[in-house]
């Protein structure tokens, strides 16, 4: 198992069934390259609407994207996004099944930090 097939592992370990999809998407390759319960379209998708926040971000003066963002979805769905210049990490869970404090307070750090380390491990070699 890879790193990126780890640490999405890992996610699942956390999440149990509360983890709706989750994939991974290269900046570079411009593909999904690890993910589980999702939508071939959905990594297009989210690389177009991150380069369109952080466009319309920079273009009103705002600050850039933190760690993540995330979008409150009907349904009890939580969408969240964690970009940095290699890949995109998107995550969709039932914040019914999981506490949101639980989640953004614990687990998404942890996972931020994961993911991270993947790059500085990469770039050590």
């Amino acid at each position: 198992m890879g790193p990126l097939e780890g640490i999405l592992a890992s996610l699942e370990d956390e999440l149990k069934d509360s983890l709706v999809s989750t994939f991974i998407w290269s900046n570079k390759e411009k593909k999904i390259v690890a993910g589980k319960n999702f939508h071939k379209k959905g990594g297009i998708l989210i690389s177009e609407l991150t380069y369109k926040i952080e466009k319309l971000l920079h273009d009103g003066n705002f600050p850039k994207i933190g760690d993540y963002y995330l979008f409150d979805l009907k349904n009890d769905k939580k969408l969240v996004v964690i970009p940095n210049d290699h890949y995109q990490w998107s995550i969709l869970f039932d914040s019914v099944k999981i506490p949101l404090g639980l989640f953004l307070n614990v687990i998404l750090p942890e996972m931020i930090k994961k993911f991270n380390n993947i790059f500085k491990e990469d770039n050590r070699k």
